[in-house]
């Protein structure tokens, strides 16, 4: 979880009755006004559902959009005349990595589309038989809207809090297992699921109190093109089979190496190492 400066509660209740339509009041029976979390482009505050369910609200920190898409326009530029005086960067797709960037970035602020990928990775969890040892949140979504994203909540520690880790894990080893289990979740979700996680660090992943590992924020994902996704696909397919040319020729569909390099003989200089 993170921590920068937060916005006013007062300033909050207003970005959620406004994009929600309805008097807070009407929507929570109690938002709580000290937020758990804030971060560049939003914070987090804990609420109750007139059901009792308890939850956490995410909202949009204003002006967030109009600063982003300055910073991006001034990157992008950057990026173009970098390639013009250096064209050498043309080769890593300088201009074509930023755009991919601001366009993440941009996704990033509405809440809708987060929102989607809550639902996503859940069923990526479910149908990959991952949710007895991961979770992720879930959105309610009469209480979602752009700014605003209202999500069940996640009972746990994050993985960045050592002090806390040790007060709570259950069992010796209980945090090394959790980060073990993360990066098996989310290397498996990068050729199993529509997207993969793409900030994945200490204060988004949690030791829930159940045991399992919870994935959260989910504003930013990445994306393989379906050449890079045939291409691990095969790393992964021609490593268990032992087929050191067409590991070679995946690297090489990865980018690892120039696509004039001699696959037969790369191939020969793996399996010697």
């Amino acid at each position: 979880l993170d921590q920068t400066t937060s916005v006013d509660f007062a300033t909050v209740k207003r970005i959620i009755e406004a994009d929600l339509g309805q008097p807070l009041s009407a929507l929570y029976a109690d938002v709580d006004p000290v937020p758990l979390a804030s971060a560049s482009i939003a914070q987090v505050h804990a609420a109750t559902l007139k059901s009792g369910e308890r939850v956490v609200i995410k909202v949009r920190k204003p002006g967030v959009e109009e600063v982003l898409k300055t910073d991006l326009a001034f990157l992008s530029i950057g990026t173009k005349i970098l390639e013009t005086f250096a064209p050498e960067l043309k080769r890593i797709s300088l201009a074509d990595i930023t755009a991919d960037i601001k366009d993440s970035m941009l996704g990033e602020l509405d809440f809708n589309q987060e929102a989607d990928n809550l639902v996503v990775y859940e069923r990526f969890l479910r149908e990959s038989e991952l949710d007895a040892t991961a979770t992720c949140p879930l959105p309610v979504r009469e209480l979602t809207a752009k700014k605003v994203l209202t999500m069940t909540r996640l009972d746990g520690v994050p993985l960045l809090d050592a002090e806390a880790l040790r007060r709570t894990a259950a069992t010796a080893g209980a945090a090394e297992a959790a980060v073990a289990t993360a990066l098996n979740v989310w290397s498996t979700s990068v050729v199993s699921c529509d997207f993969f996680h793409a900030d994945v660090h200490g204060g988004n992943l949690l030791l829930c109190d159940d045991g399992r590992v919870g994935f959260i924020d989910f504003g930013i994902v990445g994306r393989l093109p379906p050449k890079v996704w045939n291409a691990v696909t095969g790393l992964g397919e021609s490593f268990v089979t032992g087929d050191f040319e067409a590991m070679a020729k995946s690297l090489v569909a990865m980018g690892a190496a120039e696509e004039t390099v001699d696959t037969a003989k790369f191939g020969r200089d793996l399996e010697a190492i």
